[in-house]
């Protein structure tokens, strides 16, 4: 999973003002051209700070992604459609509708991946990430990834449930306060993710028809 970014605000609304529009012009600036000179752009040093941006979607919305296989994915999808961002003072909103895009792309071919079998198999260079996470639960990192294509496909709240009580390990009291819901409501969508991560992490002959 990528590192969580935390955004600070602003010292002041006009000074914010100023600064988010200096900011959408640099970058709108990076997005001028065909796709191969935006490429060239911003390909090197992420000037467009696609991995952090990729890093607070993937937080929001409690997803377990090849956060090295995203960003590159956005930042091609950033580069091909660059001429539709029409409007040089949401550059930053514009950037993070595209992340969002990559990212449900993204879920929706792993899952069908996962659901369906087929595809190609953890690479040397992205089988790192899913050993990384199937380790502590002594998987291989293709169950490992299918599990989290499985997770991806959850509705929110259970993933939302998941991340809280499992892998961020806070008290389920305290969650259901912040998000409002009951405590026996939180505790089932959280174990019933936990189902689905441990059932996608079974080799595939041993999951049930």
């Amino acid at each position: 999973m990528p590192r969580t970014h935390r955004l600070r605000p602003g010292v002041g609304r006009s000074s914010g003002l100023t600064r988010e529009k200096t900011v959408s012009a640099s970058l709108g600036a990076l997005l001028q051209g065909d796709p191969r000179a935006v490429l060239e752009r911003i390909v090197q040093g992420d000037p467009l700070g696609l991995r952090a941006l990729l890093a607070r979607r993937v937080e929001a919305r409690h997803l377990l992604v090849d956060a090295d296989a995203v960003h590159l994915r956005g930042i091609a999808h950033c580069a091909r459609h660059a001429r539709a961002c029409e409007e040089p003072d949401r550059v930053a909103v514009w950037l993070e509708a595209q992340i969002d895009e990559v990212l449900d792309a993204w879920t929706a071919e792993e899952g069908r991946r996962a659901v369906c079998g087929g595809g190609e198999g953890s690479s040397a260079s992205n089988a790192g990430v899913w050993a990384e996470l199937g380790g502590p639960l002594d998987i291989e990192p293709e169950q490992a990834r299918r599990a989290c294509a499985r997770f991806n496909l959850l509705p929110a709240v259970e993933r939302t449930a998941f991340f809280h009580l499992v892998l961020d390990r806070r008290g389920i009291e305290e969650c259901a306060r912040e998000v409002d819901r009951p405590l026996v409501e939180l505790a089932r969508e959280a174990r019933r993710a936990l189902e689905v991560v441990l059932r996608g992490a079974r080799p595939r002959e041993e999951e049930p028809p």
